[in-house]
Order: structure tokens, then sequence, then C-alpha cells
């Protein structure tokens, strides 16, 4: 593995905490989420954070660099105290560039909720290049069921528009959550094309993309998730299914969670349906 160009692992420490309005100051007592802590390495920076149109806690990570390069080792953590809301988005697409033979990137996450707590983990799409090698493992922490969790994973088969479908060598997403000491979903995606491409096997086929060419992946977990949320993200992904081109299906990962698997031509129909079951879950739970 080549070394790192940052000389150092690139860290990204984030922890949201909740403070309630003084009477005495004239506020309403409301709960409002702010930025406790932060701690960052290159090529990691965070924009101030902002709040949106429902005063909710909003943060952008963004990557000073031209995006993943070989010998990266990029290492999160976000943590939301409790009765703390808060939304991370990323600035730009994930790019992920050609590396040589044996060489890789490694990023991981580690996402703890609180009692109480709402994360919204939202990443824009990872476009892993032709020859790229990236592998990510994410580690989500909820305290108890009163935690809520909503978080996305969006792939492309690469740089479409430069002749790239599933020319990278290895794409891994590793992802367990976990509510106290209960594992509640596992999920590890490998896909390594040339591999299965030897053994016989189109990724782009039956079973797998199926002709698609971006996969999204989306669990939501909390005291909000129940029988009407669920029919109603149907009801989302048949619309969608009708308007755009894509594909998908909602599972009940527990009596508190769902998972959202849609496969689809290009980011924007992802990213709609993404948005759309978002402000579906905030509306019930956030």
């Amino acid at each position: 593995m080549t070394s790192n160009r940052f000389s150092q692992p690139s860290e990204l420490s984030l922890k949201i905490g909740a403070v309630r309005g003084s009477a005495d100051e004239g506020a309403d007592g409301r709960i409002r989420s702010v930025v406790e802590a932060l701690h960052f390495t290159a090529p990691f920076k965070v924009t101030k954070p902002f709040y949106d149109a429902a005063d909710r806690l909003r943060v952008m990570v963004l990557a000073v660099s031209a995006g993943i390069m070989a010998g990266d080792e990029q290492t999160i953590e976000v943590v939301v105290d409790e009765e703390a809301q808060a939304e991370i988005i990323s600035q730009s697409f994930e790019k992920v560039h050609k590396m040589g033979k044996g060489e890789y990137a490694t990023r991981e996450t580690c996402l703890v909720v609180e009692s109480g707590a709402r994360l919204e983990y939202v990443p824009l799409p990872v476009i892993p290049f032709a020859a790229s090698d990236f592998r990510q493992h994410t580690e989500v922490k909820l305290a108890d069921d009163s935690a809520q969790l909503f978080f996305s994973d969006i792939v492309s088969a690469g740089r479409l528009h430069f002749g790239e479908s599933f020319d990278f060598t290895r794409y891994r997403a590793r992802t367990r959550v976990s509510v106290g000491d209960d594992l509640l979903y596992g999920d590890n995606m490998i896909l390594e094309p040339a591999v299965i491409k030897d053994a016989g096997i189109n990724l782009s086929g039956f079973c797998l993309f199926e002709g698609y060419t971006h996969q999204g992946s989306i669990l939501l977990v909390g005291p909000q998730v129940n029988d009407e949320l669920e029919d109603a993200i149907v009801r989302i992904i048949a619309a969608s299914e009708a308007a755009e081109d894509l594909t998908g299906g909602v599972s009940r990962a527990s009596d508190f969670s769902l998972c959202v698997r849609v496969l689809a031509h290009g980011s924007e129909p992802l990213l709609n349906l993404r948005n759309a079951i978002l402000e579906l879950d905030r509306g019930i739970g956030g």
C-alpha cells in the first residue's frame, strides 16, 4: 500500500450537543443543537454550521483535495449527545482516483447517537474511478431505542461519461448498526468486477445491478418507524419508479427500523428519492 500523502491519517472528530434557552434570557426554553467540539486534519474541513428553516443544525464536511488517492487513511467520528439533532452533509461527490496494483485507500467512520438524539448522515455519492480500490467501514452505535438515525450510502459504477463502468478494482462498504449491545443491522458490500467476471458473472447482470449504474441504501432507525411510515415510503418508491428510471424496495429490519434499497440510472433520481424519504421521516420523527 502506498504511504499516506498527508504523512498522517486524516481525521475528523465532531461532537454535537444540545442547549436549552433560558427563560431569564428571554428565550422560549426550546432545545437547540450546537457544535460542542471539532477537530480535523488535512484534507478535511468543516464549514461554519448553519440552521435550516426548521432550525435544524446542518454541518457540511469538505475535503480540500482532488479526491481520495492511493494510501489515504481517513477516520471520521461523529457524536450526537442526548436530545441533540444534526444533519451531516458533504460538499461534493466522493471521487476515488486510479491506483496502482496493490494500492488502496481506507475510511473508518464511527457514528454515536445518544438517548433521545437524532442523526441524519447523508453524504453525496461515491464515484470509484477505473483501477481504484476503496475500503470503508462504518460503525453506528445507538444508545437505546429512543435514538433516531437516517443513514444513506450511494455508489456509482464509475465515471460513466468517460466510458468507465465497473472498471474499478474493488469497492467495499461494511456497515454495522447496533442499539445498546445488540447488533441491529449488518451489511458487507464487496464489489470486485474483474474477479466475478473471471467467474463468468457480470456485475451489471441479473440479481446484481441488473443493468443499472447506481445503487443506494437508506437505513431509518428509531421510535418514529411504524407501519404508516413504511407504507408511505412504499408509495414514494412506486411514484418514483413511474416518474424516474429506478427500481427499489423497502424491508423491515426490526420493529423500529427500515432498510430501503434502490437501483437507478444516475445519481439524481436516487438523491431525489432520498430527500423525499428524509422529509417524510422528519415529519414523523424529526
